[in-house]
C-alpha cells in the first residue's frame, strides 16, 4: 500500500470543511473560499485532495443530478455518517443526522416496495428547518 502522506494543498481543504461542517460545499465553493481566505491553492490541486480525503473518509460525498455538482461536507469525527442518512435544510443549509433505526427502516421499505436499494452514505435528503420554516 502506498504510503499516504499530508500535503499543505490536503490539509487546507480539509480544514476549511472542518471549519464549515454544518454545511455542504461544492468544490468552486470551496475554492473561492480558500482564495477568500488567502490560501493560494489552485482548482487542481482542491478537485484532486477532495477525492483523497473522500478516499480516506475524512469527508463525504453526495452526488447532485446531472446538472448540479457534487457537495463535499466534513466528516472527520462523525465515521458513522457512511452509516446513516442526513437531511439538509434547503435554506439555510443546515445538516441534521438521521437517527440510523430511520435510515435502515426507510431504505428496507424503499427495496420492499419500490424495489430500489438506496446507498445511505451517498443520500442526502432536503426540507426547511424549523428556524427557517418560522423566519417565513
Amino acid at each position: 500500500m502506498p504510503r499516504e502522506y499530508n500535503s499543505k494543498g490536503k490539509n487546507e481543504v480539509l480544514l476549511f470543511l472542518r471549519n464549515n461542517k454544518e454545511h455542504c460545499l461544492t468544490a468552486a465553493e470551496i475554492l473561492e473560499g480558500l482564495v477568500k481566505n488567502g490560501k493560494n491553492i489552485n482548482r487542481s490541486t482542491v478537485y484532486r485532495n477532495l477525492e483523497k480525503l473522500v478516499e480516506s473518509g475524512d469527508i463525504i460525498s453526495f452526488k447532485g443530478n446531472e446538472s448540479e455538482s457534487a457537495v463535499y461536507r466534513y466528516s472527520g469525527e462523525h465515521r458513522e455518517c457512511r452509516e446513516h442518512l442526513h437531511l439538509q435544510c434547503g435554506i439555510c443549509g443546515k445538516i441534521f443526522h438521521i437517527e440510523e433505526n430511520f435510515a435502515d427502516e426507510f431504505a428496507k421499505r424503499l427495496l420492499k416496495d419500490y424495489e430500489v436499494e438506496l446507498d445511505i452514505a451517498k443520500t442526502m435528503l432536503e426540507g426547511n428547518c424549523k428556524a427557517c420554516r418560522k423566519s417565513r
